[in-house]
């Protein structure tokens, strides 16, 4: 069977501690490369985390996504905060059904009926690494690019009308930079510009590309006058997907007449053929998604 991953990180959380009661539970870990175990033991999930973060895992296996944390938005934190965004793998998980990691292990052969912390640990690894389990898809396939002024007020006795015109230079010279280092890449992206007196208050780009497509391209920036963020963009309905499937499964087609007004404030109406409202709204800085 063709490797899912190449590097997987498999958790299991050690008994008596759970992200409910615990601020920074242990877990044992075994760090799969290649399907061989490079790194195996037991940390704390910070530790843990900083492991996935050197390591560049593609993948965290556990029998239970949230013993990481105990809501989406918490997942969505954790997971935000690695730089190479792995995906987050319930091994468990087939289908619409959820089985026992022991009976899983025990028909794969990778072992008995009681295991330990470390063998759970090693055996979520394994299943993810074979593409078994599903993923629970938190972030859309797009990323977020905000170019902006910094927090600090005024610096260096500057008056205000030259402080702006020269953060308002800045940002108008960061934004051609991301555009222009979007565009050597070939990625597709909209970009939405709030103009000042003197150039670009603020811009942002909705670049339609996971964020790990995006390293080595745009660099977070944090400074005095201006700051760079990168952020996935979260799904709204965050969903389990098996591992071997496509993305989407199929359905019948819904057709729709769909009116868009277009700009940093977007309209979107949608109506049936029979002329039926199906949605009115409103947004800022949306995307095609």
């Amino acid at each position: 069977m063709a490797a899912m991953f190449r590097k997987v990180l498999g958790l299991d959380l050690l008994p008596g501690e759970s992200p409910l009661s615990t601020r920074d539970p242990r877990f044992a870990y075994a760090l799969l490369v290649d399907g061989l175990v490079r790194e195996r033991g037991e940390a704390k999930l910070s530790e843990v985390l900083e492991i996935a973060r050197r390591a560049c895992v593609e993948a965290i296996a556990i029998d239970n996504v949230y013993e990481l944390a105990p809501s989406v938005d918490g997942l969505r934190e954790l997971l935000g905060a690695l730089g190479c965004m792995p995906k987050l793998v319930q091994v468990t998980m087939i289908g619409d059904k959820t089985y026992p990691l022991s009976s899983l292990a025990a028909s794969l052969g990778l072992g008995g009926e009681k295991l330990s912390p470390q063998q759970a640990a090693e055996v979520s690894a394994r299943l993810a690494y074979m593409g078994i389990g599903s993923e629970l898809v938190l972030f859309e396939k797009e990323t977020k690019i905000i170019v902006s002024k910094g927090r600090s007020p005024a610096q260096g006795g500057m008056s205000l009308e030259r402080y702006k015109r020269n953060v308002e230079s800045l940002v108008t010279s960061k934004t051609r930079e991301v555009r222009e280092a979007l565009e050597r890449r070939g990625l597709d992206y909209d970009l939405f510009v709030t103009r000042g007196r003197f150039g670009i208050e603020r811009s942002v780009f909705v670049v339609y590309a996971p964020r790990d497509k995006l390293y080595g391209v745009v660099k977070p920036l944090h400074d005095h006058d201006i700051q760079v963020r990168v952020e996935p963009i979260a799904r709204q309905d965050p969903v389990f997907i098996p591992l071997s499937s496509p993305w989407r499964r199929r359905t019948p087609p819904r057709y729709l007449i769909v009116g868009v007004d277009p700009g940093v404030s977007t309209g979107v109406a949608a109506l049936s053929l029979r002329g039926e409202i199906k949605l009115l709204m409103s947004g800022r800085e949306l995307g095609r998604g």
